[in-house]
């Protein structure tokens, strides 16, 4: 069997090979930890990282102007943030903007519009995309929400899908 003076007599070449299996169980780990990190972790929870909202709100950035009114639904939480943040909208116009209706329920404000946004929830009862064009007859509008709140039969001008290829958003218009 093995004794001490074995172990003694390899003691160099026991080092380097553990030292070698180290180095390559950090290697592997560090590999496995960027691919989760950068590849799985993206497509998985891009849900959960509001992926989508800068295409969108630079498609509204490039045809804002050909609308009377953009309506974007609230269903996946703020749009009015990344409306603002990605449109670089002034700060101090936001703030007097006469258009600006703020909602509070729950202890949470909604906003529900400023300037020629809309936040409504498309889902709920005198909010849906048939109300709103009802509501506004002869108006050019610009729809941006979730799937399932068009009909389907309405060309979709873009859709933005999650990283995982799941449907986020659909836009399409009223003219």
């Amino acid at each position: 069997m093995f004794s001490l003076s074995w172990f003694k007599k390899r003691r160099k070449s026991l080092q380097i090979l553990s030292t070698a299996i180290l180095i390559l169980s950090i290697l592997v780990s560090l590999a496995w930890y960027f691919y989760n990190y950068y590849i799985i972790y993206p497509k998985t929870y891009s849900k959960d990282w509001q992926y989508g909202y800068k295409k969108v709100v630079d498609y509204i950035g490039n045809h804002k102007s050909e609308y009377d009114e953009i309506v974007f639904s609230r269903t996946y939480g703020e749009p009015h943030m990344f409306t603002l943040f990605y449109l670089n909208f002034d700060p101090a116009k936001y703030q007097i903007d006469p258009n600006l209706v703020r909602i509070e329920t729950n202890n949470w404000v909604w906003v529900l519009r400023f300037d020629k946004y809309y936040f409504p929830d498309l889902g709920d009862q005198g909010t849906k995309y048939e109300d709103i064009i009802t509501q506004n007859k002869g108006k050019r509008l610009l729809f941006v929400g979730k799937p399932g709140d068009f009909p389907e039969n309405i060309n979709r001008l873009k859709i933005v899908n999650f990283l995982d290829g799941t449907k986020v958003f659909e836009i399409i218009e009223k003219r």
